[in-house]
C-alpha cells in the first residue's frame, strides 16, 4: 500500500477535540482511504490536548509535534515571518524521512512547502491543498514562488481554485452521523429543557466563531427586527460558538457588543459558548433554520454541509464557495448583500411563516449531500488525486 503523508496547520490537534473545520476534514476523510496508508501530523499543546505524540487508529498513524513555549512564541509571532513556522515543519520533515512518503499533503499552508522541499528534495510529490484564501491576499510573484514548490494545488471549492490561481494563472464529510434518526428523541427534549426552547419556538442557528467578519451582528438585528417588527416572539436565535476554537474563554469587545445588543430580548438569544465537535449534530436536531451571513469569502464552510445532511434549511450570504455547497432556492435561501439586515430578516420571515418549506428545502439538502458530498466520495476523490499526481498528471 501506497503511503500519503497528511500535514495538518499547526493551530489545532487531529482528531478535532477543539474543533477546526479542517482537522475534522482530515479526521473523516482518511477513514475512507482504501489504497494509500495515511500518514497524519498534527500539533499537541502540551497541557491542552493531552493527545499521545505516537497513536494508531486501525491503518492509521498519528504523529503529533509539541513545540517548547519559545518555539510556540515564535509561532504566535507568524505575523512578523512565516520562517517562524520553522520548528513545526522541521520536526515534521525528520519523520518524513524515516516514513518516505509516497505523496505530501498539506493542508492549508502553502509556507510550509519551500521548508519541505528544502530537507526533502525535489523528487517528493506534494500537493498544496487550500481551505482559505490565502493566495488572494499574495501578489502574483509570491504565489507563482509557491506554486513552483508543489505538484498539485486543491481547492476545497471551485470558486477556492478559480480565484486563487487560475484566474491569475491562466497556464496552470459522514451521513450517518449527521441524520435526524442520529439524534433520539430523550436527547432532543433533554436539549430543549436545557436551552429553555418551548413547544412552537422556532430556533434560527449560527455555529461558528463569534467574529464580526461572520456577520454575527447583522443576524442578531435581522432576529430583533422580526421579533419587534413581525411580532415574532416565538423566534429564538441560538449562537453556538466562541472567540476561537476550543472553548477559548477570552470576553471580546465585539462578543460584549452582541450581549449589549441582545439585552432587550434576552429571553429569545441564546448564547451557548463553545460545544464540542461530538455534540453539534444534537445542535442541528433542536434548529429549524440555520443562519451562515458571513461577509467574508468562506471557501468551503462545514456548516453548509452538516446542516444539509441534518435536514435543516440554510439562510446564507452569497459569497466565497457557498453557492457550490448549496442551491439556491432548493436547499437554501442566498442573501446578496449580507450586510443588509432587511434582506436576511426576509429570507429568515420566509422559513418561519411556511413550515412546510422548511421541511421541503431540508429533504432536498439531504439529497443533495447524499449526492455529492459523502466522505466516502471525498476520500475517492482524494486518493484519485493522488493517483493522478504520482502518475505524473
Amino acid at each position: 500500500m501506497k503511503k500519503a503523508a497528511i500535514i495538518a496547520p499547526n493551530s489545532l490537534p487531529v482528531p478535532p477535540i477543539r474543533g477546526g473545520g479542517i482537522q475534522n476534514g482530515i479526521a473523516e476523510i482518511i477513514k475512507h482511504y482504501k489504497n494509500y496508508k495515511p500518514y497524519v501530523f498534527s500539533i499537541n499543546e502540551p497541557g491542552v490536548d493531552n493527545l499521545p505524540l505516537f497513536e494508531t487508529d486501525g491503518f492509521i498513524e498519528h504523529h503529533r509535534i509539541s513545540l517548547n513555549g519559545w518555539q510556540e512564541f515564535l509561532i504566535n509571532l507568524r505575523h512578523l515571518s512565516r520562517k517562524n513556522y520553522f520548528p513545526y515543519v522541521f520536526e515534521i520533515c525528520k519523520k518524513l524521512k524515516d516514513i518516505k512518503p509516497d505523496i505530501i499533503h498539506v493542508r492549508s499552508r502553502p509556507w510550509f512547502l519551500p521548508l519541505i522541499r528544502k530537507y526533502l528534495g525535489g523528487d517528493v510529490k506534494i500537493i498544496e491543498h487550500n481551505h482559505n484564501n490565502y493566495f488572494m491576499e499574495m501578489r502574483k510573484p509570491q504565489v507563482r514562488r509557491y506554486l513552483d514548490q508543489m505538484d498539485a494545488f486543491a481547492g476545497v471549492s471551485k470558486f477556492t481554485v478559480n480565484a486563487e490561481v487560475l484566474e491569475r494563472f491562466p497556464d496552470e464529510r459522514d451521513l450517518d452521523k449527521f441524520s435526524l434518526q442520529s439524534v433520539p428523541l430523550p436527547k432532543i427534549r433533554q436539549l430543549k429543557e436545557r436551552f429553555n426552547i418551548r413547544p412552537g419556538d422556532i430556533v434560527v442557528t449560527y455555529l461558528g466563531r463569534l467574529r464580526r467578519s461572520k456577520g454575527v451582528d447583522i443576524l442578531l438585528r435581522s432576529v430583533k427586527k422580526l421579533i419587534k417588527s413581525e411580532g415574532l416572539s416565538n423566534l429564538k436565535l441560538m449562537l453556538v460558538g466562541s472567540n476561537f476554537f476550543g472553548g477559548d474563554k477570552k470576553v471580546t469587545p465585539f462578543m460584549r457588543q452582541l450581549a449589549k445588543e441582545a439585552s432587550d430580548i434576552k429571553d429569545n438569544v441564546i448564547f451557548t459558548g463553545f460545544i464540542q465537535r461530538s455534540e453539534i449534530q444534537d445542535i442541528y436536531s433542536i434548529t429549524d433554520i440555520v443562519a451562515l451571513p458571513s461577509l467574508v469569502l468562506d471557501a468551503s464552510p462545514n456548516v453548509c454541509y452538516e446542516a444539509q445532511a441534518m435536514e435543516v434549511p440554510i439562510v446564507s450570504s452569497k459569497r466565497g464557495g457557498i453557492p457550490e455547497i448549496v442551491k439556491d432556492g432548493e436547499t437554501a435561501l442566498l442573501v446578496n448583500d449580507p450586510e443588509n439586515v432587511d434582506e436576511l430578516a426576509e429570507k429568515l420571515l420566509y422559513f418561519t411563516e411556511h413550515a412546510d418549506e422548511r421541511k421541503a428545502f431540508g429533504k432536498r439538502g439531504r439529497a443533495r449531500i447524499e449526492g455529492n458530498f459523502t466522505w466516502e466520495l471525498a476520500a475517492q476523490r482524494t486518493e484519485a488525486m493522488y493517483d493522478k499526481v504520482l502518475g505524473g498528471k
